[in-house]
């Protein structure tokens, strides 16, 4: 879920529709081979979307092109929020336009048809009851290509830069250095190893992880750990937070809940064996 995440479609449909609703925790900058679309019906989001901060509002849609590293901030805790997300993998956005690759997809609310474009996804996010299973999917997959009609027409543009790789040399850095975090998260690694391991220098990695994640390396690094521990094992919070190094549970605590919006005993709650 750190780096690039897999997206398996809903049954019936070539794309994958998550419906968010109540508290939400944060989640960690990662990228998907996918096109992906945040329609907030009510509270409020923050994002980082390839190191620019954007906060949406109830009725504001966000775009997320493929492969641009991303993440939510946080969610506002009430019991308002919701919002649901389409995420429309590459492959099949490629089979519905042979030049999809070229093709980059930007929200314009000031366009015509963005009303229409919020009804369509919202059609398609509802689950409504059809006399058989055959009927409800033709219904589904009208409202998806009513979606994929109206983005095409209103909010794309053409450029000579495939939209299939991230944009620039630093951000193809960084997807590598998430990579390695993620997969090696398990061992002792230092900043130094780090930086050895991507053929970087320290002073530049350091920067650039900064820059684009607002985070530093090693406390990204520590954030992976503190999830894996947390939702893999039942270790006790005290025992995690003395492993994580902290001076005690209270201000492991307050650096969890101030990051995740969530305490970490809730936290294994919702998220253990996902």
């Amino acid at each position: 879920m750190y780096h690039h995440e897999l997206v398996t479609p809903n049954e019936g449909l070539p794309i994958h529709v998550i419906e968010h609703r109540g508290n939400e925790s944060n989640v960690l900058l990662h990228w998907h081979q996918a096109v992906k679309i945040d329609l907030v019906l009510a509270g409020s989001a923050n994002y980082v979307i390839s190191g620019k901060h954007k906060t949406a509002e109830a009725g504001d849609i966000v775009l997320i092109n493929a492969n641009e590293i991303h993440g939510v901030s946080s969610i506002e805790t009430s019991a308002e929020t919701c919002a649901v997300t389409l995420l429309l993998p590459y492959q099949f956005l490629e089979t519905q336009l042979p030049n999809f690759q070229f093709i980059w997809l930007a929200i314009n609310q000031t366009d015509e048809t963005y009303p229409q474009l919020i009804t369509a996804i919202k059609k398609l996010a509802t689950i409504e009851s059809e006399p058989n299973d055959s009927l409800l999917r033709l219904r589904q997959q009208s409202d998806l290509y009513m979606v994929l009609y109206l983005l095409l027409k209103h909010f794309s543009t053409y450029r000579d830069v495939p939209n299939n790789l991230h944009g620039t040399p630093q951000q193809q850095e960084l997807a590598k250095v998430i990579a390695f975090l993620t997969d090696n998260s398990r061992q002792a690694l230092t900043l130094t190893q780090v930086a050895n391991e991507m053929h970087l220098s320290v002073g530049y990695l350091s920067r650039l992880f900064t820059q684009q994640m607002q985070v530093s390396l090693m406390q990204y690094l520590q954030l992976i750990r503190l999830q894996d521990v947390l939702t893999t094992t039942d270790t006790a919070i005290a025992a995690i937070a003395d492993i994580a190094g902290f001076s005690n549970v209270k201000s492991f605590r307050t650096l969890f809940i101030k990051v995740y919006s969530q305490n970490p005993l809730k936290y294994r709650q919702t998220h253990k064996g996902q």
